[in-house]
């Protein structure tokens, strides 16, 4: 092992990091579990996609068959508003949509990986005695994990990328889905990060982190007085809204502050956890 005095310590940090990394990368896919989860998020996945496309298919037939007719409205130059189906609006931005909700039991069990079941598997001591800091300890697993969950957004982004190229339909919708799920991914996967630190049971942990994702995301269900006029506050503390926004092509710095911040303080509380238990050692 060559000396850290003869490298930068940005190099060093950038090699330790990279190693740890290839590390989680082999231990990720370890365990019939990750396989079932994956299995059946596509599974999902793919029953709402054929759910909404027969739907836009059965609608596209009313419409070509006159039952749908159209409203005048003074909007284009011959004062009628079609109501022709919009493949969006029926199949991509609720597919996309769905996909968000599907993440929430996604990502309880992916979390658990990273820190409780090391700490079950007793390899979670060993961490400590690396030659690495704690951050480059979160930093590469969280990396690690976010390389997977790009690769299952991709692969459940395939079906309806497939649908656009054949239907000769704008890309961007399926490129804005895909931003807003990695994004909705990253902060699910930090906040999963800086649970694991208080809840240290697998089991324990996926259910304390499931119910708070189901949580955030039923949050905008609250009417703006619940709770002496906090709801709607408290609905802006939901990434669901801004999910929605991003999906149907909205992009704005209160959307990426949103998730930034919600990733940021995630992985910022792990490193706290993790700098004061290894210290305690």
């Amino acid at each position: 092992m060559e000396p850290l005095v003869a490298t930068s310590p940005v190099r060093c940090s950038g090699k330790r990091i990279s190693a740890f990394y290839r590390r989680e990368m082999t231990l990720w896919w370890t365990g019939s579990a990750i396989y079932t989860s994956l299995l059946s998020s596509l599974a999902a996945a793919a029953y709402f996609f054929v759910i909404y496309l027969n739907s836009f298919q059965a609608r596209s037939e009313q419409y070509r068959a006159g039952f749908l007719g159209t409203i005048a409205e003074g909007i284009s130059q011959t004062g009628e508003l079609s109501l022709a189906p919009s493949l969006r609006e029926m199949v991509l931005e609720p597919y996309f949509q769905t996909v968000g909700f599907l993440l929430v039991f996604i990502l309880p069990l992916w979390s658990s990986k990273l820190f409780c079941e090391e700490r079950q598997s007793g390899s979670f001591d060993a961490l400590f005695s690396l030659p690495c800091t704690v951050g480059e300890i979160v930093t590469a697993k969280f990396l690690a994990a976010m390389t997977n969950l790009v690769l299952l957004v991709t692969i459940l982004s395939a079906a309806p990328l497939f649908l656009v190229v054949l239907t000769s339909q704008p890309f961007l919708p399926v490129f804005f889905g895909g931003i807003a799920l990695v994004l909705l991914s990253a902060a699910y996967l930090s906040l999963g990060m800086g649970l694991s630190q208080v809840c240290r049971n697998s089991f324990a942990f996926a259910l304390t982190h499931f119910l708070l994702l189901m949580v955030l995301y039923f949050l905008p269900a609250l009417p703006p007085e619940f709770f002496f006029g906090f709801g709607g506050m408290l609905r802006t503390l939901s990434p669901v809204p801004y999910t929605t926004e991003m999906t149907q092509g909205f992009f704005s710095t209160t959307q990426l502050a949103y998730f930034l911040g919600v990733s940021a303080a995630g992985l910022v509380f792990a490193v706290l956890s993790l700098s004061q238990e290894r210290y305690e050692q």
